[in-house]
């Protein structure tokens, strides 16, 4: 997963463009499901792999050259209801093959319900700590935690401990901010 992510202050709100490598496990499949708790869906797009094979000569030899490609992005059919987006993928992609999801969205956690365990009180995974600088005794942050379950409040995901996955996240913000991530 790619983030590609800016705030606005303001509103407290996370604008967001997350793109997901992926391929099935085992089985082929059709759909693609993600958490995305409390977001504004604004477009999602689609490139699934096309692989192509030829022969070529090489030192005397035949031998077959494949090669992967994706073909530029195209709208996808999805459906968004109770914080769970549901990606048509427009044709089965079979185990071997691999595609991209491109989603435009905008993350809204200060207007996610209340939620959480004993051991986490909240899990709207996004925070705005004084994001309008109205209290000189704080420096406005914006800070995440995903734990155990709230990583889709702020980015389309399949939000479960046992997923592991690699993440690329490029944040733009003013120059007066620091960012970090671990």
């Amino acid at each position: 997963t790619k983030l590609e992510v800016s705030f606005d202050w303001e509103k407290s709100q996370l604008i967001g463009k997350a793109t997901v490598y992926a391929k099935p496990y085992f089985y082929p499949t059709n759909m693609l499901y993600l958490d995305a708790r409390g977001m504004e869906i604004k477009k999602i797009g689609i490139s699934i792999e096309t692989v192509l094979s030829s022969t070529r000569t090489v030192k005397g030899k035949t031998v077959e050259v494949t090669e992967a490609s994706y073909p530029p992005i195209t709208t996808a059919v999805y459906k968004y209801e109770n914080d769970s987006l549901k990606i048509n993928l427009g044709r089965e992609i079979k185990a071997s093959e691999s595609y991209y999801v491109e989603i435009e969205y905008i993350a809204k956690p200060n207007e996610l319900k209340k939620g959480g365990s004993d051991a986490i009180s909240d899990d709207k995974g996004l925070y705005f700590i004084n994001p309008k600088g109205e209290d000189a005794t704080k420096m406005p942050q914006i800070w995440t935690q995903g734990e155990t379950q709230s990583n889709s409040a702020w980015f389309p995901t399949v939000d479960s401990p046992n997923e592991k996955m690699i993440t690329e996240i490029l944040m733009t913000v003013s120059d007066k901010y620091t960012t970090l991530s671990n």
